[in-house]
């Protein structure tokens, strides 16, 4: 019996073989792991294997931005025939790339950037759509560019770190420190606080009374500003500590990748008069 089913199932693997209905197979991927802004290179390679009786009929390119509900096809390539074309949604890809057709002895369709733009950064898809004597197929693949600028270094000018309210600040009171900042891009920096006591030469980090409030792209950039709230409720012993704000994006201290604090900040004594 089981010699009747290993025989049984190798006939049907060679007919269903020779009937060509096993699906065409498709893979994309890239030749970096990350992209890098500027004049640099990156290829996308649209790679794909045929059955017997099948034949490409096209093979798309499509790109699905962070801000697009789907995947919009941006390339169009031919196997042994038409030129490969840009779509009117790729026409941003002209002039920077390259793109190769496949053909019947090299299965593989290319997209090669020469420069690479913040607009890139993207899901990409291949699909392919194959004709056979059962009808026509469709397969995918997915893969995404992520780009890194190592340009993009976090900066905060000469500006003070912002707080609220500013004038005659005492014990048990709430303030709110303000922390804006470019804070880079792939990664992201983040903020970490820290809080000078006066005759310290270290800052003592600050974990309690962080309120994220925003992440947003710089127009025109891959770089994004950060702004970060700090709620700190004063005590007797604030009187002159200085609070900063710091960026950590590659460097874990105290200065991190760039800073901004406060001068030092008059604290007054609730129930006395005068200062702490």
């Amino acid at each position: 019996m089981d010699l009747f089913k290993i025989f049984s199932v190798t006939i049907l693997f060679v007919l269903l073989s020779i009937s060509g209905v096993w699906s065409a197979t498709i893979t994309l991927s890239k030749s970096a792991d990350k992209g890098q802004l500027g004049n640099n290179s990156l290829s996308l390679f649209c790679d794909y294997s045929l059955s017997a009786g099948q034949s490409v009929l096209t093979i798309d390119l499509k790109r699905k931005r962070a801000d697009d509900s789907d995947f919009i096809s941006v390339v169009s390539y031919y196997e042994d025939k038409l030129d490969a074309t840009y779509f009117l949604k790729g026409s941003d890809l002209m002039g920077r790339t390259v793109i190769t057709n496949p053909t019947s002895a090299n299965r593989r369709a290319t997209l090669k950037f020469s420069s690479i733009k913040c607009t890139d950064e993207a899901d990409y898809r291949c699909e392919l759509l194959y004709a056979s004597r059962q009808g026509n197929g469709v397969v995918n693949s997915n893969t995404n560019i992520v780009l890194w600028d190592p340009e993009a270094t976090p900066i905060f000018g000469k500006q003070k770190l912002l707080y609220n309210p500013t004038n005659n600040l005492a014990e048990n009171q709430n303030v709110t420190f303000t922390c804006i900042g470019n804070v880079g891009h792939e990664p992201q920096g983040t903020f970490s606080w820290y809080k000078y006591v006066r005759g310290q030469a270290s800052g003592v980090p600050i974990t309690n009374g962080i309120k994220p409030v925003s992440l947003t792209i710089i127009p025109g950039s891959c770089t994004y500003v950060r702004t970060e709230n700090l709620i700190l409720t004063l005590t007797k012993e604030d009187n002159l500590i200085m609070i900063r704000c710091t960026v950590w994006q590659t460097t874990m201290t105290e200065t991190g990748d760039a800073n901004i604090q406060t001068d030092r900040i008059t604290v007054y004594c609730k129930y006395r008069l005068g200062k702490c």
